[in-house]
């Protein structure tokens, strides 16, 4: 492990923040972009071993993530991957850990500064809405990006934000061109997923049927249809579709989980939603959860689901509807 550091230790040896910018206060108010971090946090974040050996860095990342929090959990795997192709010895990084002890350092193995924040009190000064959190911080010490929030896409928001400073490490994918073909396909549909918001299901999978071929989204959007129009084999045929592609896989177990409770298997439907990792509607992967936990009995861990459920609602995409 490259360090772990206690924040509640430094705060106490260093003074508090109350001498830090208004949006910076410990008040947890939010930040805002180009704001100087306050020198408190400053000589925090200066103890590292690529700032130290390192005089070429031009930005740093500094992540915010909780103890055993599930999310945090799996984006600290994800990101080794990038730290130890990329970042290592080039980019200075540190983990805040919200929750953490001292003596938590001895479980950790991480190959970037670690800092320990039992107490929240960096959690507070940033003023953090939601674990984990990403930011960008620059070589004057101001704050130049930021990440709120887990989503599969959030270390390719990272290394796009990167790119403006080391292009060469993080290039950007050339804009793709569609051919004729895929502009009709995207048009026919984004019409689908129209009609089927407005409950027009017959109408929504002639459209989708009338297509050489679809997409993923496309896929999962015809199953989702099926199932409305209780053609549960038709629908489960279009879900194991998506098994096979490591961006829709997700989305796969859900439809089969969701197409097993309606044909009344509530066990392989919980097999299915356990795959489940997460999608941007979590929210209703924990509300079926609940659904099939309370058909199997299990009366207290559906109310969990439940509950887990209305917690995330917030994050609503936007995205194809999921049935009740």
């Amino acid at each position: 492990m490259t360090g772990f550091f206690s924040a509640s230790l430094v705060l106490s040896l260093t003074g508090d923040l109350s001498g830090a910018p208004d949006t910076m206060r410990i008040t947890g108010r939010k930040f805002k972009l180009n704001d100087q971090l306050p020198d408190t946090l400053r000589r925090l974040l200066q103890i590292n071993p690529v700032i130290s050996s390192n005089d070429s860095w031009k930005v740093g990342i500094c992540i915010f993530t909780r103890k055993n929090q599930f999310f945090s959990t799996r984006l600290e795997k994800e990101f080794t991957v990038l730290f130890q192709t990329t970042l290592k010895d080039s980019i200075p990084v540190w983990e805040i850990i919200s929750g953490a002890s001292d003596r938590y350092q001895d479980s950790l193995s991480h190959p970037w500064t670690v800092i320990a924040d039992p107490n929240f009190d960096l959690y507070q000064a940033f003023g953090i809405r939601v674990q984990p959190t990403i930011f960008i911080i620059s070589k004057d010490w101001k704050i130049e990006d930021y990440f709120p929030g887990y989503s599969p896409a959030l270390l390719y928001k990272l290394k796009a934000g990167l790119n403006r400073y080391y292009p060469l490490l993080f290039p950007v994918k050339k804009e793709i061109t569609y051919r004729p073909k895929d502009k009709l396909q995207e048009r026919k549909e984004g019409l689908a997923r129209r009609l089927y918001r407005k409950r027009k299901f017959a109408m929504a999978e002639r459209q989708l049927t009338a297509l050489d071929s679809l997409s993923p989204n496309g896929h999962f959007l015809l199953g989702i249809i099926k199932i409305q129009q209780k053609d549960y084999q038709a629908a489960e045929n279009q879900f194991k579709t998506l098994l096979n592609d490591s961006d829709m896989t997700d989305y796969g177990h859900l439809g089969l989980g969701i197409t097993a409770f309606y044909r009344d298997q509530p066990d392989s439907a919980l097999y299915h939603l356990s795959l489940v990792r997460t999608i941007p509607e979590m929210y209703r992967v924990h509300y079926w959860r609940g659904r099939i936990l309370e058909k199997l009995g299990r009366k207290d861990d559906a109310i969990s689901e439940y509950r887990k459920s209305f917690n995330q609602i917030f994050r609503k995409s936007g995205q194809i509807n999921i049935p009740e």
